[in-house]
């Protein structure tokens, strides 16, 4: 058994696919907040002390009380922060705040690790990533268990349960959430919702000396931007939602929201697979019949997991498939993933290494999106979803089906919850950008946002992968660049193409 390197993925649990992705998240009066809290003194702004931390990067701390808008029992909680600097001082408009989503390690590792796109916006603004509370370098974080425990309570996965294994789920998700109300400071647990984040996001602005935000968020980012213009419009300066996500439906009706993300994945796939059979130049998977092969791998890593039980090296039928939505996510990376594809169907019996300690990214997650969304608790409901699931999307519903009752059986409830109104009335239009072949953001939701949002403008995205910036197309980028830097929105009606999968460059020099 040889032990195959694995291509980008999100977490087997993605709570609102994720992740990929997830990412992906009103009025003040609205929020459910006690009386006690709505009366509280403004909390003190946060003072940012910036020091260089490598590669051109400073960073800061942000310490911001722990119950957004309460300074009474004087609990905080950090938040981490990375900026670029802006390259024109003297004619420097602000701060522009990013935020990739929780899959994408929020702001900070987005800028460490996509630094070319973002620098490039750097010109007149500090382009600043930050932590949300609770998540990745913010303290204190989310824990639950470690990826050990987690196995000790879980089968190896596998790509198409049925109801029968609900029961199975139920005692994970049961064992799992226990283990998260244990180990993550209470308080903290409470106050992990996006209304809080916003909140945080509403401190830092100021911290800055922005009398306005400005505001790039991509895949869950945008939850947290819709949230923040519909509860502080007055304070919005321009806003870029990329891959946006429906908010009003991941909250209000996330079970819905969840078979039309998984439709999408299935239809990204079906995309992947149709370049596959069309371009064998780059795609030698399957020899002509990639939609075939990928089944028949499917089916052959089933029976591995079958015939090893209890194995979690062994490389599952459900480990593929989460691994499937990663290598969907960016389209030049389809070649590599079809090798991929390639070398693991020609071995019997692949294997993979299993993660090992804290999983941050499960806890977090679910610490976040089970604040946020109205989960039902009736199991029927969950039974229901998931043989609608399954029809939707073939592929990865049964995978997904039983998802959400880590939610439901979540064991805090949000001490400040988003429910609404999602209106966004502030000066200046919002731009949305959504892709029509996202796996994990169909278009169909950006197309919702603008609509929702009401003072929002669409651009609209030919080709495949999850969100638009910094994926090589001059139009979408310029796009942004013009709206940030003037203010100018691209005419109603507009549309951009990203470039199609290219050979790697190693494939051409070999």
């Amino acid at each position: 058994m040889q032990s195959q390197s694995r291509p980008p993925t999100t977490s087997r649990r993605r709570s609102w696919l994720v992740s990929t992705v997830t990412v992906l998240a009103a009025v003040a009066t609205m929020l459910a907040v006690p009386s006690s809290a709505v009366a509280a003194p403004t909390p003190k702004v946060p003072k940012l002390t910036w020091v260089g931390c490598g590669g051109g990067f400073e960073c800061a701390t942000a310490t911001v009380p722990m119950q957004p808008g309460a300074t009474a029992d004087g609990r905080t909680t950090d938040l981490a922060l990375i900026r670029i600097p802006a390259r024109d001082r003297a004619h420097r408009i602000g701060s522009l705040f990013v935020n990739g989503g929780l899959q994408g390690g929020n702001g900070v590792a987005l800028l460490r690790t996509r630094t070319a796109p973002f620098a490039a916006l750097a010109d007149r603004f500090d382009v600043v990533g930050f932590d949300q509370r609770g998540q990745s370098n913010s303290s204190p974080s989310a824990h639950c268990m470690t990826y050990e425990q987690e196995r000790e309570i879980e089968e190896p996965l596998p790509a198409y349960p049925t109801l029968a294994d609900r029961p199975a789920k139920l005692a994970e998700a049961k064992a799992l959430t226990s283990a998260c109300g244990r180990n993550t400071d209470p308080a903290l647990l409470r106050t992990m919702s996006t209304a809080d984040s916003a909140a945080d996001l509403d401190l830092l602005r100021r911290a800055v000396g922005d009398d306005r935000l400005n505001y790039l968020g991509q895949s869950y980012g945008t939850v947290l931007g819709q949230i923040y213009a519909a509860r502080y419009p007055r304070r919005v300066g321009s806003m870029v939602l990329d891959g946006a996500i429906d908010g009003r439906g991941y909250v209000s009706d996330p079970l819905r929201f969840d078979r039309e993300q998984l439709a999408a994945s299935e239809f990204a796939l079906g995309r992947f697979l149709d370049w596959c059979r069309a371009t064998p130049a780059m795609c030698s998977f399957g020899a002509g019949d990639p939609a075939g092969a990928f089944d028949a791998l499917v089916d052959k890593l089933e029976r591995n997991r079958l015939a090893y039980p209890g194995r979690h090296d062994i490389l599952t039928g459900g480990l593929l498939l989460t691994q499937v939505i990663g290598g969907l996510i960016n389209s030049a990376d389809w070649p590599r993933f079809a090798a991929y594809l390639s070398a693991t169907a020609a071995q019997d019996v692949p294997t993979t290494e299993p993660p090992t300690g804290p999983d941050e990214v499960t806890a977090q997650q679910l610490a976040n999106s089970c604040l946020d969304r109205d989960v039902p608790t009736d199991l029927r409901a969950h039974d229901r979803h998931f043989t609608a699931a399954a029809a939707v999307s073939p592929h990865f519903g049964r995978l997904y089906g039983y998802g959400e009752l880590k939610c439901a059986l979540w064991p805090v409830r949000a001490d400040h919850r988003f429910q609404g109104p999602w209106r966004y009335t502030g000066r200046d239009r919002a731009l949305v950008i959504g892709v029509e072949g996202d796996p994990l953001a169909p278009l169909a939701w950006a197309r919702d946002v603008t609509e929702t949002m009401g003072r929002a403008r669409l651009l609209s995205v030919k080709g495949d992968g999850h969100t638009a910036f910094g994926r090589g197309s001059a139009c979408v980028d310029g796009a942004i660049a013009a709206y940030l830097g003037s203010g100018r929105l691209p005419d109603r009606g507009a549309s951009c193409t990203l470039p199609a999968p290219a050979a790697p460059p190693d494939a051409a020099a070999s």
